[in-house]
């Protein structure tokens, strides 16, 4: 058998590279890591399969393509021509074996081409190197008479002699057991440095270990960061949304109050104007809602009692307490401002305290030893507050008694008031009392002039002045 071409599709760092025309005696040079040793396990790999994950073997997967193997073209003195193309598949790949004459077969045919060769004694005879050279004592010697017998009856009589000399020179350069020799210098050199080798890839495995779970946990972190993001921005939604509920309930109700209104023409400066006229209405509602109960007291209490016409002659005094009212008011008007400026202080006074950050009693304050500054401060604030218990106890007091003086005087008005004629029937009392005045008035002057009454120079009996 005679490889006359091939075709890697990609295996290594060569991809889709076609190598034809290849003659008995082929030499491929270059610099290291050209491809020398990848083309080598090419030939490998198509002939005796894809080395498994499992095995320690280099794969020689491409790293920037999806096809992953290759074919190989070669001559067979027996089947002639033939195309052996093996591709990433099962274990050791799919193998499809073409005969130029018509015939198509797997492994079978490929170990007749073979001529049974396993993988070991290929690269032991055929296909070795320095790592193949160190597993040569592994093949036993049943294999190589049987190899070395077939090449006899090939016609091959110059091979003992060879074999002779390649076994001195072998010898030389390499021993099994020898320690001298380059190769063995150089081969336990070479474990040394597989050794190491092994180290650093069991090293760059947990490195790639541990950038996978880098990769992994930035992605968690982004995937939480944009969860988070969105998150806010739901949370931010629904925030402005709580904030302008009252605004959208505010707006359908005043859209449907316009819908009912209809369509009215807003006068300028509306708004200034209706809210001055509701700061107007409030106390006039207020006002009217207060002269309505009264009014509706009155009428009651005027209902039940009957006038009495003692109360005429008090009239003046009666208008004179009505007159009062509105110093009582004010009076009212001036305690809520007392109390006001009360609270005032009390606030100012709990200010204080919390600003001094101890909780303790007033009594407590006052006895704690500080320096001058502190103790002036504290017994300027003490007798303040003092002071400001005492306007307060005045205020009360004061306030009590003007609600003791006003409820009197509410007493009196209302017993004034439920001893008010009806307007009709004083009307009518008033105008009896003006009819008999002019009655006697009349007598008066017919009697004057009569010459049976004197005319007086002072007050009259019937209280008249007369000039």
């Amino acid at each position: 058998m005679k490889i006359i071409g091939m075709h890697i599709y990609g295996f290594g760092q060569l991809e889709n590279l076609k190598i034809a025309n290849l003659e008995d005696f082929q030499v491929f040079y270059g610099e290291n890591e050209a491809g020398k040793s990848t083309i080598m396990a090419f030939i490998h790999g198509i002939l005796f399969g894809f080395p498994t994950k499992q095995q320690t073997e280099l794969r020689y997967e491409p790293k920037h393509s999806s096809k992953y193997g290759g074919n190989i073209r070669i001559y067979h003195e027996d089947y002639g021509y033939a195309v052996i193309e093996r591709i990433k598949g099962k274990a050791a790949g799919d193998l499809k074996v073409v005969l130029d004459a018509g015939e198509i077969g797997g492994e079978e045919l490929l170990r007749e081409l073979t001529a049974n060769f396993d993988k070991s004694l290929f690269q032991a005879i055929f296909s070795f190197n320095l790592h193949g050279l160190q597993n040569i004592q592994q093949m036993k010697g049943e294999e190589i008479g049987k190899f070395l017998f077939s090449a006899g009856t090939l016609g091959t009589e110059q091979l003992a002699k060879a074999e002779t000399v390649l076994q001195k020179e072998l010898e030389a350069r390499f021993k099994p057991s020898g320690k001298k020799p380059l190769l063995n210098e150089r081969l336990q050199e070479l474990h040394e440095i597989n050794g190491d080798l092994k180290k650093a890839a069991a090293k760059n495995k947990e490195y790639e270990n541990l950038v996978s779970k880098k990769d992994l946990l930035q992605q968690e972190m982004a995937e939480l960061t944009n969860s988070l993001q969105d998150i806010g921005e739901k949370v931010e939604k629904l925030t402005e949304w709580k904030r302008i509920e009252p605004l959208v309930k505010e707006e359908k109700w005043i859209k449907k109050e316009l819908k009912e209104l209809g369509e009215i023409v807003f006068p300028a400066r509306g708004l200034e104007r209706m809210e001055h006229l509701n700061q107007l209405i409030h106390p006039k509602k207020a006002e009217m809602i207060s002269i309505s109960e009264r009014i509706e007291n009155l009428k009651k209490e005027l209902a039940e009692i009957e006038p009495e016409h003692s109360i005429l002659e008090n009239e003046s005094a009666i208008l004179g307490l009505l007159d009062q009212v509105p110093i009582m008011e004010q009076l009212l008007i001036e305690k809520q401002q007392c109390e006001t400026k009360l609270a005032e202080y009390e606030e100012k006074l709990a200010s204080t305290r919390e600003k001094l950050h101890l909780p303790l009693q007033e009594e407590e304050i006052i006895a704690i030893n500080t320096n001058i500054y502190m103790k002036k401060q504290v017994e300027a604030a003490s007798r303040k507050r003092q002071k400001l218990e005492e306007i307060k106890e005045e205020l009360e007091d004061r306030y009590l008694e003007e609600k003791n003086t006003l409820e009197e005087i509410e007493k009196e008005v209302r017993f004034a008031e439920r001893q008010v004629l009806p307007k009709q029937e004083r009307e009518k009392i008033e105008k009896q009392i003006s009819d008999s005045n002019d009655k006697q008035s009349l007598e008066w002057e017919f009697e004057v002039l009569t010459g049976k009454t004197r005319i007086p120079t002072a007050g009259t009996g019937t209280g008249q002045s007369i000039i």
